[in-house]
């Protein structure tokens, strides 16, 4: 049963590492036919996460009104 542990956490380890050095695929999330987000979008090497929702920046976001 060790065995099989073990190379089952190997079989992962080599996902893992192969998933690393792959191009991320970004993910796009539709509700109802509608864009709402998406995922994985690279932006000058940096990864982000989107999302579309209604509301002003201020009713969503603290800090909105800030001058800074």
């Amino acid at each position: 049963m060790p065995r099989a542990i073990a190379r089952v956490i190997l079989i992962v380890a080599g996902w893992v590492a192969i998933a690393a050095t792959s191009q991320a695929t970004v993910i796009f999330k539709v509700d109802d036919g509608q864009l709402v987000g998406a995922e994985n979008i690279d932006v000058g090497g940096t990864f982000y996460d989107v999302a579309f929702v209604d509301g002003s920046c201020i009713a969503l976001s603290p800090g909105c009104d800030d001058i800074s």
